[in-house]
């Protein structure tokens, strides 16, 4: 990696990170969790997959888990609770999980008010 790379690869893991941050925490509104460290009861993880076209490369997905093993290893199994696919990148796979996951929000804030 040539270092004119570095700063922007640098800014890309802070975005993701604080992408991340924001997810967990609407995660943790929208799931809930017995937790006593909700932070560590879900997380974002990202993937690659082939292109259709194999000429275009590959697209980037986003993934929301939960763990979901005992309190000794909660990290032992997990549930996917939402995932986005074909994206051009991480970073627009986390935003657009951030976007789904706050309209969820809005829905769960909408209904409650209408009881």
């Amino acid at each position: 990696m040539s270092s004119s790379t570095t700063p922007s690869r640098l800014a890309d893991l802070q975005l993701f990170a604080a992408l991340k941050l924001r997810i967990t925490s609407l995660a943790t509104a929208l799931y809930g969790t017995h937790s006593p460290n909700p932070s560590s009861s879900f997380d974002v993880i990202s993937y690659t997959t082939p292109a259709a076209n194999t000429d275009e490369g590959s697209t980037y997905g986003v993934a929301l888990i939960m763990y979901t093993g005992p309190p000794t290893s909660p990290a032992t199994s997990y549930e996917f609770l939402s995932y986005v696919d074909d994206q051009a990148s991480a970073i627009a796979g986390a935003e657009k999980l951030l976007e789904d996951l706050e309209e969820g929000m809005g829905g769960v804030i909408g209904e409650s008010s209408h009881c």
